[in-house]
Formats: C-alpha cells, structure tokens, sequence
C-alpha cells in the first residue's frame, strides 16, 4: 500500500508527493489556514498551479452546484484546470 492510498494522509505533511495541485478552498471554512500553509509549501516548491479562494462561503460549497453561482465557477475552474494537466 503506498502512502497516497491511506487514508491518514496528509497533504500538509507529504506535500512533497504531490503532483501539480489546483487549491480550491473557501473563505468561511475550518480549513482555511491549512490551504493557506500548503499553498506556500506548493508554490515554494513550484508544484502549485493555482489557489483560489471562494469568499464569504463555507467548507463543501461545491456541493451547492446548481443553487449557488460559485459552485458552478468552482467547478469550470476544475474541468479547465484539468484540461492543462
């Protein structure tokens, strides 16, 4: 089992695994200042592509697709940023 498939893996402690990386996080959200650190470790390292930032919403905005305008952003931001890779 590599270490990628166990489930206690944490990006901010095995940031140098990670392949290039597209940050989305939210403004109102528990995680925000761990985004924050591993943005700095990725963009240090120049593994990260982009971080982006929703404001004024909350962990799991993306699960508003279809209700709420930046969820559907959130996404066009994934499928564009997957077609670079």
């Amino acid at each position: 089992e590599s270490l990628l498939d166990q489930v206690e893996f944490s990006p901010l402690e095995n940031s140098a695994l990670l392949p290039p990386t597209l940050l989305i996080s939210a403004e109102v959200d528990a995680l925000t200042l761990q985004a924050q650190v591993l943005w700095r470790d990725l963009d240090q390292r120049d593994i990260g592509d982009r971080y982006i930032v929703f404001d004024q919403l909350k962990h799991a905005f993306i699960d508003l697709f279809g209700v709420i305008p930046q969820a559907q952003r959130a996404a066009e931001e994934i499928v564009t940023w997957l077609k670079t890779i």
